[in-house]
């Protein structure tokens, strides 16, 4: 089992302290995210996998894949206003990736995805 992290905060700077665990190799999910909140799903890939992940909102949000190092915040994948997206992402080494999505709305998103590892 791979070691998947997920989390919504109140904002990206909170969700970056604050990440809880869960375990599973890959994830569906449904969930609302509150008004200019974030939810990110986390998990470790390598340079010989390919993550796949689609999901869709109710309203549009913003989506990144990210990963963190020695304390920064660095971007693979980014699109703004999009209720929807589907692909596949081909980590270049050893690392945890958080797919997050932002809500930049003064109301609730509802939200659902799909992701996983495969080699």
């Amino acid at each position: 089992m791979r070691p998947v992290k997920t989390v919504t905060a109140a904002s990206l700077f909170s969700l970056v302290l604050a990440i809880g665990c869960a375990s599973a190799p890959g994830r569906t999910g449904v969930i609302t995210i509150g008004p200019s909140e974030v939810h990110q799903a986390c998990v470790e890939a390598a340079p010989d996998e390919a993550l796949e992940y689609s999901f869709e909102a109710s309203l549009p949000v913003a989506f990144k894949i990210l990963y963190r190092e020695e304390g920064s915040v660095f971007y693979s994948y980014s699109k703004e206003n999009v209720f929807s997206d589907k692909g596949v992402f081909y980590p270049e080494r050893l690392q945890l990736y958080c797919l997050a999505w932002t809500n930049l709305h003064d109301k609730p998103v509802n939200l659902s995805y799909t992701y996983a590892v495969r080699r």
